[in-house]
């Protein structure tokens, strides 16, 4: 009996109970091409890059690519969502529950809306 065979009566009798993990999210930073560093902080007028992504402000997946999209809007600078692989020591890390201030992706949406 080959694997396709196997398969196909494991699913008849119910067997397969296969369930795939949730992955956790992926922390990422936005890398700032012209400045040579990575994103810290911004508004509409002004920005601040910092040379190491572990002093730069953490997202989640999904806000870094909002964030992303609304920086380049704003400033019209280019700007590259990177993986931050390390520790999130010290920085806030936008969308997540201990972030307590609000996070830099609804301020800049709210900026935009107006």
């Amino acid at each position: 009996m080959n694997r396709a065979q196997r398969r196909a009566l494991a699913r008849r009798h119910g067997s397969v109970t296969r369930e795939s993990r949730r992955l956790t999210p992926q922390l990422c930073t936005l890398w700032v091409p012209d400045a040579r560093g990575y994103l810290a902080e911004f508004c509409p007028h002004s920005f601040r890059a910092v040379p190491f992504a572990e002093l730069a402000r953490h997202y989640l997946e999904d806000e870094a690519t909002s964030a992303a999209l609304a920086f380049q809007e704003v400033t019209g600078l280019r700007v590259v969502v990177r993986p931050y692989y390390g520790q999130c020591g010290g920085s806030s890390v936008a969308g997540t529950d201990d972030d307590r201030s609000p996070s830099v992706v609804s301020s800049i949406e709210h900026l935009l809306a107006a």
